[in-house]
C-alpha cells in the first residue's frame, strides 16, 4: 500500500494583480519520481516553486536545486509569487548531483526538486550537461535515491522546439509519471502522459489571459464560437481528451490552386488525415483537383481520435457546395476508405453532454446505439454513408430515410 504523505486540494495563489493556479490538487507519495516537461514560458517552475510552498507549509523539507537559475532570480521570482518562501524551502544553485544529494541528507528533505534535470551533472561521467549519458546516470541515481529513502521527487524536463523531450527519451522509462504543459496562445493543457501507478491521457485545461490561469471548468464552451447564424465552411464534431468530452468546431477554406498543384494545409490535425478524407471524397466523385483545403480546429486544440472524421468532411463539404450547415448539429464518427461512417467509442458520453449543452440535432454512425435512447432531448439522426449524410443535410432527401 502506498504511503500517503501530502494531499493538496484546491490549490490556488496569484500574482498581486492577477491569478495563476486556481483548484489545483493532487496527492504525493513517499518515493514517487515524477516529472513536469514542458517548452519554455508554459509555467512549469512557477508551478512548481509553489508546490515546494505547499509542502514546506506542511512541515515537510524541500530542497530546491536549480541549474537554471541563481539563488537571486529565485528568491525574487518567490517573492512575487508567494511573498515570502518558507524557511522550509532550500534554495540551492548549481548542477553538481553529489552537492545535491549532500543538500537532502543535511536538511533531511522530503521533497527534492531538480529545475532542470537536463543541467544536472555526475563529475565522473564525461560528456556535457543534457547528454545522453549524464542525463541517464543522473535520473538512475535520483530514482534510486528516491525508493531506497522515500523522497518525493519533481524534475523539470525542458522540451525541443519539436516537441521532444531534451536528451534521452529512456528517461522517461525511469520515472513513475509524467506530466506535459502544452502552450497554444492563451490555453494551457496539463496532460498526463505517463503513469505507472493509474490511468493516462487525463488533461487539466486552464485559459492564460490577463488574470493570469485560470481553469476551463466548460471545455466545450471554450472551443465554440457564437453566432446569431450559421457560416459556411464550419462543423460540429465531438472528441475526447482523457474521458472528457468536448464539443469542437472544425473549419475548412478552399481557394484556387495555382499551377496545377493544388495544396494541402492544416492546424491541430494531421496532414496524412487530411488526405485520406479528400481521397474518400474524390472517390465517391467530389474532386479537389484544382482547390488548395485548408482545415483546422478552433481554440488551438490537436485532434488525436477518429471521431472527428465526419464533421471534418462537413466543414469541407459545406466549403465545397458554399452552403452553411443548419446551426445547433454536430457530426459523430470515423470515415471508411469506402465511405462508411464506421462507429467511435464512448458514444453513450458523447450523446449526454451533447444533450447537456443543448444541441438540436447529432448525425452518428448507424451501428453506433443498441436499446433506448428516448431519454435524450437532442434529435439522433443515423446515417451508414458520407452520401448519406451529405445529401441529408444539404437537401434533406438521403437516399434511404435516416432512423430515429
Amino acid at each position: 500500500m502506498k504511503n500517503k504523505v501530502l494531499e493538496v486540494k484546491d490549490l490556488s495563489f496569484s500574482y498581486p494583480d492577477k491569478s495563476i493556479l486556481h483548484r489545483l490538487s493532487f496527492d504525493v507519495d513517499a518515493g514517487d519520481f515524477m516529472c513536469i516537461v514542458g517548452t519554455n514560458g508554459t509555467g512549469k517552475s512557477t508551478l512548481i516553486l509553489q508546490i515546494a510552498q505547499n509542502f514546506a507549509k506542511q512541515g515537510v523539507p524541500v530542497v530546491y536545486a536549480s541549474g537554471e537559475e541563481s539563488k537571486a532570480q529565485i528568491k525574487l521570482r518567490s517573492n512575487r509569487i508567494l511573498n515570502e518562501l518558507s524557511e522550509n524551502v532550500y534554495v540551492m544553485p548549481g548542477d553538481n548531483l553529489e552537492d545535491i544529494f549532500t543538500s537532502v541528507d543535511e536538511v533531511k528533505a522530503g521533497l527534492l526538486i531538480v529545475d532542470s534535470i537536463q543541467t544536472c551533472t555526475v563529475s565522473y561521467i564525461e560528456g556535457k550537461a543534457g547528454g545522453n549519458a549524464q542525463l541517464l546516470e543522473c535520473s538512475e541515481r535520483i530514482r534510486k535515491k528516491a525508493k531506497s529513502e522515500g523522497l518525493m521527487v519533481v524534475l523539470i524536463g525542458q522540451m525541443t522546439k519539436k516537441d521532444e523531450l531534451a536528451g534521452s527519451r529512456q528517461f522517461e522509462h525511469l520515472v513513475d509519471a509524467v506530466f506535459e504543459f502544452e502552450a497554444v496562445e492563451e490555453l494551457r493543457m496539463l496532460r498526463g502522459i505517463k503513469n505507472r501507478f493509474g490511468s493516462i491521457g487525463e488533461v487539466g485545461m486552464f485559459e492564460m489571459d490577463s488574470d493570469g490561469l485560470n481553469p476551463i471548468d466548460n471545455p466545450s464552451k471554450y472551443f465554440l464560437t457564437e453566432r446569431d447564424e450559421p457560416i459556411i465552411g464550419s462543423a460540429l464534431g465531438i472528441t475526447k481528451e482523457g474521458t472528457r468530452p468536448i464539443i469542437v468546431e472544425l473549419e475548412c477554406a478552399l481557394s484556387r490552386a495555382l499551377g496545377g498543384f493544388p495544396a494541402r494545409y492544416t492546424e491541430g490535425l494531421k496532414r496524412e488525415k487530411l488526405n485520406i478524407l479528400l481521397t474518400v471524397l474524390e472517390s465517391g466523385g467530389i474532386n479537389f483537383f484544382e482547390e488548395n483545403v485548408i482545415a483546422k480546429p478552433t481554440g488551438g486544440l490537436k485532434l488525436n481520435e477518429n471521431a472527428t472524421d465526419l464533421a471534418i468532411v462537413m466543414s469541407i463539404i459545406s466549403a465545397k457546395k458554399k452552403t452553411p450547415i443548419p446551426q445547433g448539429t454536430v457530426f459523430i464518427g470515423e470515415i471508411g476508405l469506402t465511405g462508411e461512417i464506421k462507429k467511435v467509442p464512448s458514444i453513450d458520453s458523447r450523446l449526454k453532454e451533447l444533450d447537456r449543452m443543448g444541441f438540436k440535432e447529432v448525425i452518428i454512425p448507424n451501428q453506433s446505439i443498441k436499446g433506448d435512447i428516448e431519454g435524450l432531448k437532442i434529435k439522433v439522426t443515423k446515417m451508414k454513408s458520407i452520401n448519406d449524410c451529405i445529401r441529408y443535410v444539404f437537401s434533406n432527401s438521403p437516399s434511404k430515410s435516416p432512423q430515429k
